[in-house]
């Protein structure tokens, strides 16, 4: 049963988390999916790539945006690096070419994580400590991201008595779309975006199930605080209470 998790701040100068659904696609997501959010988490506690996924698939998360999704369009020059040889010439390569990247700028993220193995203690341990085996990053190797251990919170299951905010983005696979009050929404003129990223994986990296998650968003052109909540009425939610002084307690839901 779970009763509590750990929060953490993600944060990123840049950030990338490249749709996988083709071989090509240069966009991005604007919240990591989970099996991003395990990578990280993994490499920070030193798990060999590709050994995780399945540790962790019982593992859950809830993901708190609590900074603007802004994104910016980036060229960027490749080079063409196929030639059968071990080593290449960069100076010889037969062709280059520029293709435009989707970035997030300045993303930040509160998650809040909790495991009933052992790998648990091992990340709180690593995050109490501020340190990390592998340097973590979001989405790709020069988005060097800052990781900031606010505290073990206190997590308890509640069902809404009546309308509730929650201020985590919300996966439809566990807040149902008819318990979502879109009404009010609408009213305060919130844009509810929906994104279908992966969150189980195999060994092999296989996906296994992916979850549709929607996210609130304040109108185009108005400061809102943050994080943007939105409200349900029926389902089940988590109540986190945190020890952090900076942190106030919220509703979120894990998945």
């Amino acid at each position: 049963m779970m009763e509590k998790a750990l929060a953490i701040e993600l944060s990123a100068n840049m950030a990338i988390f490249r749709r996988g659904y083709t071989t090509t696609s240069t966009l991005t997501y604007i919240v990591p999916p989970k099996t991003t959010v395990e990578g990280l988490l993994a490499a920070m506690v030193g798990k060999d790539f590709d050994t995780y996924y399945e540790m962790l698939n019982d593992s859950r998360i809830a993901i708190v945006v609590t900074a603007p999704i802004r994104t910016v369009m980036i060229t960027q020059n490749l080079l063409f690096g196929k030639s059968g040889q071990e080593t290449v010439d960069i100076n010889t390569l037969p062709r280059r070419t520029q293709v435009t990247f989707q970035y997030l700028m300045a993303p930040r993220y509160r998650i809040y994580f909790y495991d009933s193995g052992p790998f648990y203690d091992e990340l709180k341990n690593m995050l109490k400590n501020g340190s990390s085996y592998y340097t973590p990053y979001l989405g790709s190797a020069h988005c060097i991201a800052t990781v900031r251990y606010l505290g073990e919170a206190s997590v308890s299951e509640m069902s809404p008595d009546g309308h509730v905010d929650i201020h985590s983005i919300l996966p439809l696979d566990i807040a149902s779309a008819s318990s979502l009050d879109l009404d009010t929404a609408f009213r305060q003129g919130l844009r509810v975006i929906r994104e279908d990223s992966s969150s189980a994986m195999n060994n092999e990296r296989v996906v296994q199930h992916y979850s549709p998650l929607l996210i609130a968003q304040p109108p185009p052109g108005r400061n809102a605080s943050y994080p943007v909540p939105i409200r349900i009425s029926s389902g089940r939610y988590w109540k986190v209470s945190t020890v952090s002084p900076v942190l106030m307690d919220e509703n979120v839901i894990f998945f």
